[in-house]
């Protein structure tokens, strides 16, 4: 008993646990201050093993939850147990405080504790408010600004059954916005500006959109010799939950002439989201070049532009844009000069009009596209 009271350490674990006076009408509602140490406890253990398995990114966070949930063992019931474990946390909060006012803990000699407290809680109100920060642009402003002003003061359990983000009164209202169950209308966001460039390179060559009850997606088809970038593609897309994460298949298809040719294709999912995407790019259902092109096309877009079009010419590279009318291409060259300082030209060869990069123009375009390129269509930019 003389080293709890000696030690300088101990002394305190025995000020306040050992020797404590208490009051002679204690009962069980003390008891709740005792109950938070041990769920902040659990709080700080479960949060440190998430971290471990978590990835703290807009394209990877989701998938990293549920690889967590999926394939760590007992992941679920760290998670279950991380998040529950804040809505009993706050639970126990409040009734902490409410006992110490019921029972005037807020007088002399426990002044200084009651103050302390009260610091811990105004902290914590501070965390839940700055956590908001992490599921950003799944809500709708008006909405948000609800719940975080409610979230600092409910449980957040109690709070989803009031409020839902965008008012949708309906099983999917809480579902992330790349699952395959949530409705296509719902689906909006947020989109970062790698997948968006992806689409706009995948546009501007081979890809398509199609837009389906005022929703859209997009389609994606390769011939065989371009597996290697077909399945790099899907990966990239599947990755970030935006496609369905079965590969595709090899499939036989007639040309012209009745020729029989193998490729692969998928498609996105449906999002109201990408409509402005289509509605750019689309016109009467015909593919065309909007106004705000030098807007979209990144370095990352023109090195998807060039794996799905790009070929070899003996002075320099091309760009089939046969889709294109001749104005159109001359707004992607304006884009190409004012973005990248490249200059090029266009000219008419046996399938319509092409877009052609002379060979000095080639080291600086390799500069800039080539990091985002598979290797295997490196060839595209003959040699450089």
């Amino acid at each position: 008993m003389k080293l709890l009271k000696k030690n300088p350490i101990l002394s305190l674990f025995n000020e306040f646990v050992v020797d404590s006076p208490l009051p002679s009408n204690i009962n069980y509602l003390y008891g709740f201050g005792s109950l938070l140490a041990l769920i902040l406890g659990l709080q700080i253990l479960t949060g440190i093993f998430l971290a471990m398995h978590y990835t703290p990114n807009i394209d990877y966070a989701f998938n990293s939850v549920e690889h967590i949930c999926r394939d760590v063992n007992y992941g679920w019931l760290l998670r279950y147990a991380h998040s529950n474990g804040a809505s009993f946390f706050f639970i126990c909060v409040y009734i902490h405080i409410g006992r110490g006012l019921y029972y005037g803990s807020y007088n002399k000699p426990r002044m200084g504790l009651w103050y302390v407290g009260v610091i811990i809680y105004f902290i914590m109100m501070g965390t839940g408010f700055l956590g908001y920060v992490l599921p950003w642009g799944c809500f709708s402003p008006i909405w948000l600004n609800l719940e975080i002003g409610y979230q600092l003061f409910i449980p957040s359990f109690i709070l989803h059954t009031k409020i839902k983000p965008h008012s949708i009164e309906d099983k999917n209202a809480l579902l992330p916005f790349n699952s395959p169950k949530i409705p296509a209308l719902n689906r909006i966001g947020p989109h970062n500006l790698d997948i968006i460039s992806v689409i706009v390179g995948n546009i501007l060559g081979d890809g398509w959109g199609e837009n389906r009850a005022g929703n859209t997606r997009f389609h994606i088809h390769m011939g065989s010799p371009n597996v290697e970038y077909l399945m790099w593609l899907h990966k990239f897309y599947s990755e970030r939950g935006y496609c369905s994460a079965q590969k595709p298949k090899l499939k036989p298809n007639i040309g012209k002439e009745n020729k029989v040719y193998f490729s692969y294709k998928f498609r996105t999912w449906t999002y109201s989201s990408w409509n402005w995407l289509y509605d750019g790019f689309y016109q009467n259902k015909i593919k065309i070049i909007p106004s705000n092109i030098d807007q979209l096309l990144t370095p990352l877009a023109l090195a998807i532009w060039i794996m799905d079009d790009g070929g070899v010419h003996p002075s320099g590279m091309i760009i089939s844009t046969y889709n294109f009318k001749l104005n159109h291409i001359i707004l992607l060259q304006k884009s190409l000069k004012n973005n990248f300082d490249l200059d090029t030209s266009v000219f008419n060869n046996k399938n319509g009009l092409v877009l052609y990069f002379p060979k000095n123009q080639l080291s600086k375009l390799s500069n800039i596209v080539k990091n985002f390129m598979v290797p295997s269509m490196y060839y595209k930019l003959n040699g450089f």
